[in-house]
């Protein structure tokens, strides 16, 4: 019974931080640089990702079998993380130059699922009743929620003639950051259970 609350403290431990980080931006940024590419939430972002396909890939090596969906997964968080940093980019490098890439990446994801699609579908149906799945499925519909919810029409509809561009940033990048938050909790809770599998 004190895993499942130790687990619920670590996750409200998470949104608390996940506040406190957008929160410190704005409290300490300018009002026309907060929640830009080089701010506290999108810097934490671009962490998060480049830690949990880390996570990913140390896993994946140091498995004793072979674990397709786990290189899968390393693949697509590289993906966002490129995504992530597209403006950064574009600093130094012309428009656009991030689509190739990613794409790479895209791709190479793509032929490692096609060769091992029967073990990845596998492994992901045995996923499907972890809590894992529970958390990762969260992650994602609350990121895709997150890209609703920051569109420019509705924040326009909502403040009318007092629509103010940093209010819109501060909910679109706070909620996104909470999103790859959970999608990196799921991560973890999937790396520990495939460890207990493993190891007994």
């Amino acid at each position: 019974m004190s895993a499942y609350w130790l687990r619920g403290l670590a996750y409200i431990l998470l949104a608390f931080v996940i506040a406190q980080v957008v929160l410190l931006e704005a409290q300490h940024f300018p009002p026309f640089e907060r929640f830009s590419e080089f701010g506290y939430t999108e810097l934490s972002q671009s962490a998060v990702l480049a830690v949990t396909a880390l996570l990913l890939v140390v896993a994946a090596l140091r498995s004793p079998e072979p674990t397709p969906l786990l290189w899968c997964l390393a693949l697509g968080f590289a993906v966002l993380l490129v995504r992530e940093n597209d403006q950064v980019f574009e600093l130094f490098l012309p428009h656009g130059i991030w689509k190739y890439p990613a794409g790479v990446l895209v791709l190479v994801a793509a032929v490692v699922f096609f060769r091992n699609r029967r073990a990845v579908l596998d492994e992901l149906a045995e996923l499907a009743g972890t809590t894992a799945f529970g958390v990762l499925l969260a992650g994602f519909t609350t990121l895709v929620f997150s890209r609703l919810f920051g569109r420019g029409k509705f924040w326009e509809a909502v403040m009318e003639e007092r629509y103010w561009r940093p209010v819109k940033n501060a909910a679109e990048e706070g909620l996104e950051l909470f999103a790859l938050a959970l999608l990196a909790a799921g991560i973890v809770e999937l790396l520990l259970a495939r460890r207990k599998r493993l190891h007994g």
